[in-house]
């Protein structure tokens, strides 16, 4: 058995699923813009310096941070708990792999100087008390644009799983079709 949209993830049965739909919604958001704010301080810098400002002053993988809290939103707002069962531990597993071999490679490139960011900097849980950021940073533009275009890519797909969601209800509703069966969910 499924379990559908009334069967919440996070937040139970005891809230609408309109505000999961509005709670996820915001952490999407949340995470696609620190997403993007993280490449500000980044791109193009990746492997050949530690960058220690701005999102990376705070964690040391504020990307991954950020499309997790953006995957629980589009999880909330998908409301299927069997789907977050599969999803959340292969998305923990893959990037704690993916990590460890970043840091490995950070490790022996930099040596005491990213071991030094290492001890004072928390791999996943932000401190806001460390923040650290220059007034300017220089940004490339061409990285920006690539990462502008993912951003817009992540930002659509929330009113298209929207969509979906409708469609399927309405088809649903007037016995059209069962989308679920159609397409294995």
């Amino acid at each position: 058995m499924l379990l559908t949209k009334t069967d919440t993830l996070l937040l139970g049965n005891y809230l609408p699923d309109f505000l999961n739909d509005q709670f996820g919604f915001l952490l999407v958001i949340l995470g696609a813009l620190g997403r993007f704010y993280s490449m500000l301080f980044i791109g193009g810098k990746k492997d050949r310096k530690i960058v220690t400002d701005g999102p990376f002053s705070v964690v040391r993988n504020p990307l991954y941070v950020c499309s997790f809290i953006a995957l629980i939103g589009f999880l909330l707002m998908l409301g299927r708990i069997d789907v977050a069962i599969v999803v959340l531990p292969l998305f923990m597993f893959y990037y704690k792999d993916t990590v460890a071999r970043e840091e490995a490679n950070l490790e022996a490139e930099f040596g005491k100087e990213y071991m030094d960011y290492k001890k004072k900097t928390p791999k996943y849980i932000p401190n806001f008390k460390i923040w650290k950021a220059p007034e300017y940073i220089e940004v490339k533009t061409s990285v920006m644009r690539k990462y502008f275009i993912f951003l817009l890519c992540f930002v659509i797909a929330i009113p298209l799983l929207q969509w979906l969601e409708k469609f399927k209800e309405t088809y649903r509703e007037f016995g059209l079709i069962d989308l679920d069966k159609l397409l294995g969910l």
